[in-house]
């Protein structure tokens, strides 16, 4: 898929670019929970997320239902992704479930309802 400012560059009207193209981002991991985990942008959809191991990222509430994520690790760690407070990943435990991110791996995240979040993880590259 191609990046938003691509679809914007060739025509495509920027309402309808953001919706169908990836905008790209980055992010450092923090934290050992779910609390101080770094949070991720409800805007950038295609991340490369560097950080220590056993940290984590936490996914925007503020998302839209139906907006797909990529995040591409790529740091020599394993990092843990997290749901919104309240929220869950593949049905694990609310807020505190995780799903990986390994190292120099890639988890495409869903958003499928309110408080509910489909992961599926790649295994590292």
């Amino acid at each position: 898929m191609a990046l938003a400012k691509d679809l914007i560059q060739v025509g495509v009207a920027d309402q309808a670019a953001t919706r169908l193209g990836y905008q790209y981002g980055t992010l450092t991991s923090a934290g050992t929970t779910s609390a101080d985990a770094a949070a991720c942008s409800a805007t950038a959809t295609l991340v490369e997320v560097t950080g220590a191991a056993s940290s984590g990222i936490k996914l925007s509430s503020a998302a839209e239902v139906g907006m797909d994520f990529v995040y591409a690790n790529t740091s020599a760690n394993a990092i843990l992704i997290y749901p919104p407070t309240g929220g869950q990943i593949n049905g694990d435990t609310a807020t505190t479930g995780t799903v990986p991110l390994a190292a120099r791996g890639t988890t495409r995240c869903i958003r499928t309802g309110v408080n509910t979040w489909a992961a599926i993880c790649g295994a590292a590259g």
